[in-house]
């Protein structure tokens, strides 16, 4: 049996069980990297020599005239599908050793994580209520009734992209104040597809005046759409949808993001670390990070803390401050 099988085998039997991202993701690493450097290797005469040799290709390998070498972080997951591949066939005793175990793991690369202050995150969501004039003229997304609700919902909810884009009406109580977050809309070559969230399990939490005061303008002018529409609108009860009610696409959500960071001229951030960024309010105002842990849906408290000892306000030492925190905090 060959590592080419040996791995065919294996994503059979995950393939069942994994999300459609994840699956993808796993077929590209191995079509793309470990089947042209293993894939002829016999499974029972795999060494870590082979696995050193390997790696130091990747590290060493240019994917085109404008990349050079694979990152450290990409190498290390191509480590972590090999040793889950060798790990089961050791399981089914097809191998008699997981060979991947005998060599030190590369070292996945530290992502910084960057938070706005409280004075930016309010320019940010201030310039996301007026879109530039050229987003105007070319009908984007940006100019959409449900952008600014969307991007004000996450920020102040700490929710995932999927988890914000999956929201229905019946997910919240307006009147008491709460939203239940139920699944998650992912992106995939098959097309868009809601499944359950990252940890499997449902989190319901409170929202503030603020955020309550939004969501209801935003409802009233998705009725007058509908209105309009009347057949042509795709109601799927989505409370951020498109102007015809259909899904938000996740990648044109993360896209449209960056180009406001630009246009706001905050400090740079990702879209998830608006995440961050409502974790470090909480905390910075005395949240205890048990019930940060539980509103941001981790499956523990370890997974919690390390983020938050490392989130830092880019272009400064030591963050906004309690004041600060405590003034967002109200806002929401």
């Amino acid at each position: 049996m060959t590592i080419a099988i040996l791995f065919d085998l294996f994503m059979q039997a995950k393939r069942p069980r994994l999300a459609a991202t994840t699956v993808e993701r796993y077929e590209a690493m191995l079509r793309t990297h470990i089947i042209p450097a293993l894939g002829s290797v016999r499974a029972d005469k795999l060494t870590a020599v082979h696995l050193e040799r390997a790696y130091a290709s990747w590290r060493m390998q240019r994917l085109d005239k404008k990349k050079g070498a694979l990152s450290e972080t990409t190498v290390k997951h191509l480590h972590d599908l090999i040793r889950a591949g060798l790990n089961v066939a050791t399981r089914r005793r097809l191998i008699g050793r997981n060979v991947a175990l005998d060599i030190n793991a590369p070292s996945k690369a530290r992502i910084e994580m960057s938070v706005l202050g409280a004075d930016d995150l309010g320019r940010l969501l201030d310039f996301a209520r007026k879109p530039s004039n050229r987003s105007v003229a070319r009908s984007a997304f940006t100019t959409e009734g449900a952008w600014y609700p969307a991007l004000a919902f996450m920020s102040y909810t700490g929710v995932r992209r999927g988890e914000c884009l999956a929201l229905r009406w019946t997910d919240l109580d307006l009147d008491a104040g709460t939203v239940a977050i139920r699944r998650s809309l992912q992106q995939t070559k098959a097309g868009l597809a809601f499944k359950s969230t990252k940890t499997d399990r449902e989190r319901a939490f409170t929202i503030g005046p603020a955020l309550v005061a939004i969501l209801r303008k935003h409802r009233a002018e998705q009725d007058e759409v509908k209105a309009l529409l009347r057949s042509a609108y795709h109601d799927d009860g989505l409370v951020f949808a498109r102007a015809d009610g259909s899904a938000i696409i996740p990648w044109n959500f993360g896209a449209a993001f960056r180009d406001l960071v630009r246009r706001a001229a905050v400090p740079r951030i990702r879209l998830h670390d608006l995440r961050h960024t409502h974790a470090s309010l909480l905390g910075q105002a005395g949240i205890p990070m048990h019930v940060t842990s539980k509103r941001l849906g981790h499956s523990s408290l370890s997974v919690t803390a390390p983020p938050l000892s490392r989130l830092r306000e880019p272009g400064s030492r030591s963050g906004y401050g309690i004041r600060g925190a405590r003034r967002s905090l109200e806002r929401m």
